[in-house]
């Protein structure tokens, strides 16, 4: 089972992988009104010996076009990975997915959000003794399907609110709402016969500095 929550999942961590959940998705951000949405490296190592993967999803709050531009994609790329390294250990060749969290327009696409995703893409490809991350995509069917086409998106997931565009190359689709061990969580399903979808089952040694 692959579930994504906004709550730390650190001391749920058993319970989880005896609920059968096999990946837990948890949160960057550069800014949230909600601490417990970040993953800490604590919660990943509670994760990791519990045996369940992590997937990476960086949300500040994505909910309208004013959270999107080059200069924005530039900040949350550049945050992204530098948490994933310094704080997380995220190892190489996994996935940051970036979330667009509104049903954008196809305006809002060209001008803010295809811009965005340029620029986060050239901030997560790794460089120096920095490691390169996939580039993972969550959004509507009219998002997952333009990012997709425009070769911005290494990974899609079609959110449980997919607008009025069918999408169907998506490599995760999420499902409604739910809870599970007291915790409010979204499950997803992969595609058929995807077993690969960015997620990650070892910690790194966290590199501090700049990269």
């Amino acid at each position: 089972m692959i579930i994504d929550t906004g709550r730390t999942t650190r001391d749920a961590a058993g319970r989880l992988r005896d609920a059968g959940v096999s990946t837990v998705f948890r949160y960057y951000a550069r800014r949230t009104r909600l601490p417990e949405k970040r993953l800490t490296r604590p919660e990943a190592e509670a994760l990791i010996s519990a045996g369940i993967a992590i997937g990476a999803v960086f949300q500040n709050a994505g909910d309208s076009g004013d959270c999107f531009s080059a200069a924005l994609g530039e900040a949350d790329g550049a945050c992204a990975r530098d948490y994933a390294t310094a704080e997380i250990g995220q190892p190489a060749g996994s996935a940051i997915y970036f979330a667009v969290d509104y049903d954008a327009s196809d305006a809002d696409i060209a001008a803010r959000i295809l811009p965005h995703f340029e620029a986060v893409r050239r901030e997560i490809a790794g460089a120096g003794n920095r490691p390169g991350y996939r580039l993972g995509a969550y959004g509507t069917g009219r998002v997952c399907e333009a990012l997709h086409k425009a070769g911005l998106a290494d990974l899609t997931w079609l959110s449980n609110k997919p607008g009025d565009v069918a999408f169907d190359a998506w490599t995760l689709r999420q499902d409604p709402p739910d809870s599970l061990c007291g915790l409010p969580v979204d499950r997803s399903h992969p595609g058929e016969g995807i077993a690969d979808f960015g997620a990650f089952a070892r910690l790194d040694v966290p590199i501090a500095g700049p990269g």
